[in-house]
């Protein structure tokens, strides 16, 4: 499996909306925080904190999101330490989305789709 890149999506068809296109700050924002809270998710000095704020905004035992917790940290599917999507797993929801969605149409081409330039400008101002 290659390595994930994270996929902060903005609509490209027929154009991204004008408040993406003139972002303030707040998508590539949005995109380092995301990928900082991965860092804490995967701290494993910080995971009693992680299940503390876990079990304070959904209703679970201590038990289940420690076991939610290693589950999405060590498994073969779930979070990834920076923050991303598979490429692969994208492909897969396009291949989903060519079976069953409607309407109908070509979704194969992920560039099509994902704008990664958020994801890359946010990488840049992490130290």
């Amino acid at each position: 499996m290659e390595p994930a890149v994270l996929v902060i999506a903005v609509p490209r068809q027929p154009k991204p909306p004008a408040r993406i296109n003139k972002d303030d700050g707040q998508v590539t924002g949005f995109a380092r925080a995301y990928i900082r809270a991965m860092e804490v998710v995967f701290d494993a000095r910080r995971r009693e904190n992680v299940i503390d704020i876990l079990t304070s905004h959904v209703s679970m035992t201590r038990a289940i999101a420690a076991g939610n917790l290693t589950q999405l940290t060590t498994g073969p599917v779930g979070f990834s330490r920076d923050g991303a999507l598979s490429k692969e797993g994208v492909e897969t929801v396009l291949a989903l989305r060519n079976e069953f969605g409607t309407p109908s149409g070509d979704f194969t081409d992920m560039d099509e789709f994902v704008d990664l330039s958020y994801y890359e400008e946010a990488l840049k101002t992490l130290p």
